[in-house]
């Protein structure tokens, strides 16, 4: 799904998160983007996802020392909630004022996530389950192109250097399966 950008947010300052499964504790918000929010600053911000109204979240925003500002208690509740950080996500997080945030999800082939993006993800899942027999064909297919002419049983490449072989444990797999 294409989703047009209206003129209203394309003037709404935003910055991007990447989640890659160690910072769901926690959210740091970048510098420059903390000096245009500074005047709204305060202990608690809301998350939404953006186009939805169905929930929010109440986070912590933490202040330290050395001036940088996270969201903290709250984050990880919305990064559970919406199924994050264990696919590299990322997430485009939208000011709205007021220390309200509405945040878009990407996936990590840049896919907008949206809820019909992901109940149809969820039957592909469903349908896609792996049976034995699925792995043993694909491990027969990985040991008939290593046994190819493309990749001859030689020990030098076709440039001179050492062939590396896709799996040593493929012929290992395919006589115990017999």
């Amino acid at each position: 799904m294409v989703r047009k950008i209206s003129k209203n947010e394309e003037k709404k300052h935003s910055f991007f998160k990447l989640l890659a499964g160690f910072n769901t504790d926690s959210v740091r918000i970048p510098q420059k983007f903390l000096k245009l929010i500074l005047k709204d600053l305060s202990e608690r911000a809301i998350l939404k996802l953006k186009d939805s109204s169905d929930s929010s979240w109440t986070v912590t925003v933490n202040k330290r020392r050395e001036g940088a500002v996270y969201f903290k208690n709250g984050w990880e509740e919305f990064i559970k909630d919406n199924s994050l950080g264990t696919d590299n996500e990322m997430l485009q997080i939208f000011y709205e004022g007021k220390m309200h945030f509405s945040i878009r999800i990407f996936a990590k082939n840049g896919i907008e996530r949206t809820e019909e993006l992901s109940s149809s993800e969820e039957e592909e899942e469903d349908s896609e389950d792996n049976t034995s027999e699925d792995l043993e064909a694909d491990f027969t297919k990985i040991g008939s192109l290593h046994n190819s002419t493309f990749a001859k049983n030689t020990t030098k490449g076709p440039r001179g250097r050492p062939r590396k072989l896709l799996c040593g444990s493929v012929n290992q797999l395919r006589v115990k399966n017999k």
